[in-house]
């Protein structure tokens, strides 16, 4: 097999390493329940929840309480955002702008272990896409004569 056919089986064989990587730390999360976290009732703004910067995805239900302790209906007196986990309140008389409610609510984040896996692979590989790219000029370079000793 010639140089740059080995180089471009080195190219593939990474590409699916990353792939595969990728796809079991998408995979690798932890459900965790958040119990009666306080929220403030902000009409003019989503309120985002606590977990918003580590979770990776939000359950669909919640639970809210305002601060009567009166469940308070989605859609209606709130809107639940499990796409980046805000809530957007509305004026319906069961909630006052300002005050504290609860919110109940599961999210999927990733591990510590799976960060800290994910961040030695992440090295891993663009240290050997970097050698890879490195081989590859060397290899097309001496395939060109353009390097001393090069040529076929």
């Amino acid at each position: 097999m010639s140089t740059l056919g080995k180089l471009a089986t080195l190219s593939v064989l990474l590409v699916l390493i990353a792939l595969g990587t990728g796809a079991a730390y998408t995979d690798a999360v932890e459900t965790t329940a958040v119990t009666n976290e306080s929220i403030t009732v902000d009409y003019s703004a989503s309120t985002p929840v606590d977990a918003t910067g580590e979770a990776v995805a939000f359950n669909s239900t919640v639970t809210v309480f305002n601060d009567s302790a009166v469940e308070l209906v989605n859609e209606t007196d709130y809107t639940w955002h499990p796409s980046n986990g805000t809530v957007t309140w509305n004026d319906t008389g069961n909630t006052i702008n300002g005050e504290t409610a609860t919110i109940s609510y599961e999210y999927d984040a990733h591990t510590d272990e799976t960060e800290s896996v994910a961040a030695v692979l992440r090295t891993g590989l663009w240290v050997s896409g970097v050698g890879l790219l490195l081989f590859g000029g060397f290899a097309v370079l001496g395939q060109l004569d353009l390097i001393p000793g090069g040529g076929r």
